[in-house]
C-alpha cells in the first residue's frame, strides 16, 4: 500500500493544505506536535515549515517510517519510531496531536481500538488539541452500490491499475475493500488482497475518544472545512469525504 498509494502520500500540494487546515482549527502554530499513524510522513515538512520546533511520530509500518526517516534523517527537530500505539508510551507531553489519512478506522477490534485510541492522545498535554479527518460512514454509499474505483498506479516500477471494491458486514460495523491491481498493458495480475475499516458513526467516535479522555467536535465534511478538497475530489476519491474532528482534554 505505501506504493500504490504515493499518489496520496508524495502530494505535497495536499499535505501542505491539509496542514493549513489543522493548524487554522487549532488556532496557532504549536511548538510541538506529535503524530500518531504518520504513514509516509507526508505532513512533517508542511508542519516544519510552518513552524512546529518538534515532531514525535508514531507508526506500525517499518517500509513507511523507513521512507519518513531518509526524508528528515538530519534533521534533530523529527523522531520518529516503529511502534504499536497499544502499547507505546513516552513521558514527554507534545502541544498538539495530528492523525490524518483517515487512520482511525484501520483497527476493526473494538478493545483494541480503545487501546490505541488512548495511545493516540496519551502524548498530548492537557492544553494541548487533537484534530483528525475520519471518513467512517461516508463510505457507506459506496458500500450499498459496490461500485469499484480505479487508479492508475505504479507497482514494483510496473504501471499497473488499482481497483478497489468495498464490502460492508452491518451486523460488525466492518467494511472489506478487495484490492485487484493488474498490470495496464497486459492486464496480467500483479497483486491482490484486502484491507479492513471500522465504519463508526459519530456518536460511537466520541464514545471511543471519551473513554480516553478527550472530547471530540465534528467540524463538517473535509469540502466544507477545506477548499482545496472542492477542486481536487475526483483525484483524491473518498478522502474528500471524510469528516474532520477537533478534540480537547475534559
Amino acid at each position: 500500500m505505501e506504493e500504490l498509494d504515493r499518489d496520496v502520500h508524495d502530494d505535497r500540494a495536499l499535505a501542505d493544505a491539509e496542514v493549513d487546515t489543522v493548524l487554522r482549527l487549532i488556532g496557532r502554530v504549536p511548538r510541538s506536535v506529535f503524530l500518531p499513524c504518520f504513514g509516509t510522513g507526508r505532513h512533517i515538512a508542511s508542519l516544519l515549515n510552518r513552524g512546529v520546533r518538534r515532531i514525535v511520530g508514531v507508526d506500525l509500518s517499518p517500509k513507511c517510517v523507513d521512507k519518513a526517516r531518509r526524508a528528515h534523517c538530519d534533521d534533530p527537530r523529527v523522531e520518529l519510531h516503529v511502534g504499536d500505539l497499544a502499547t507505546w508510551k513516552s513521558d514527554e507531553r507534545l502541544g498538539a496531536g495530528i492523525l490524518l489519512g483517515n487512520s482511525f478506522g484501520d483497527i476493526v477490534d473494538p478493545e483494541l481500538l480503545a487501546r490505541v485510541t488512548y495511545g493516540m492522545v496519551r502524548p498530548v498535554s492537557h492544553t494541548g488539541v487533537f484534530v483528525m479527518d475520519y471518513i467512517g460512514e461516508g463510505y457507506l454509499d459506496r458500500c450499498r452500490t459496490r461500485s469499484p474505483m480505479r487508479w492508475e498506479a505504479e507497482l514494483n516500477g510496473r504501471p499497473v491499475f488499482d481497483d478497489r471494491a468495498p464490502r460492508f458486514d452491518e451486523h460488525s460495523g466492518i467494511m472489506s475493500i478487495d484490492v485487484r491491481v493488474t498490470d495496464r498493458s497486459t492486464s496480467e495480475l500483479a497483486w491482490e488482497g484486502t484491507y479492513q475499516k471500522a465504519i463508526l458513526n459519530r456518536g460511537q467516535v466520541q464514545e471511543h475518544f471519551r473513554r480516553a479522555g478527550i472530547f471530540m467536535e465534528s467540524q463538517g465534511l473535509a469540502t466544507e472545512v477545506n477548499p482545496y478538497y472542492e477542486g481536487h475530489t475526483g483525484e483524491l476519491g473518498m478522502i474528500a469525504r471524510s469528516t474532520w474532528w477537533v478534540g480537547r482534554h475534559v
